[in-house]
């Protein structure tokens, strides 16, 4: 899923195979303009069984919550910054890794440049939809650009 806008468009289903377009979307993503959207992931950020969408952008440092509030609106939550290099990649991915019940953001990040490691981090939900560091990062191996994970679309 690529945009080249920091929106997201919902669609409402009339349980017959027809979409609607739900009446506030688009839905900015963020308060900013500073990037596109280039992952989507819905999940509960915040606890309350409800659908949230959570955008994200591989060659920025950050991601964007956007409450679901279950009858297909959305409010702005926060927006999660990660320290970024001038050529840096983000990938996140989103589960309850630590184990407390709420929803945590693990960010692997590298360098463009090759031969350079990656790092990966987990972030800590708070139940509320914020994302604290949960402990140190950790290093991991130089990835070739070329090898089978690329092909499997995984990408660091």
């Amino acid at each position: 899923m690529q945009s080249e806008r920091d929106s997201v468009d919902v669609f409402f289903g009339d349980g017959k195979g027809g979409f609607s377009r739900a009446p506030e979307s688009p839905i900015t993503a963020g308060p900013s303009r500073e990037f596109f959207t280039r992952a989507l992931h819905l999940l509960d950020a915040n606890g309350d069984r409800r659908l949230d969408i959570v955008t994200a952008n591989g060659r920025e440092n950050s991601f964007g919550v956007l409450f679901g509030d279950g009858r297909g609106r959305f409010s702005p939550g926060p927006i999660v910054r990660r320290e970024a290099g001038p050529r840096s990649r983000y990938t996140f991915a989103f589960a309850d890794v630590t184990g407390d019940g709420h929803v945590d953001a693990v960010v692997a990040a590298r360098e463009d440049d090759a031969g350079q490691p990656g790092r990966i981090v987990v972030l800590r939900g708070n139940g509320r939809g914020e994302f604290q560091e949960a402990g140190p990062s950790f290093e991991v191996a130089p990835i070739p650009h070329d090898i089978t994970l690329a092909r499997r679309g995984i990408q660091l």
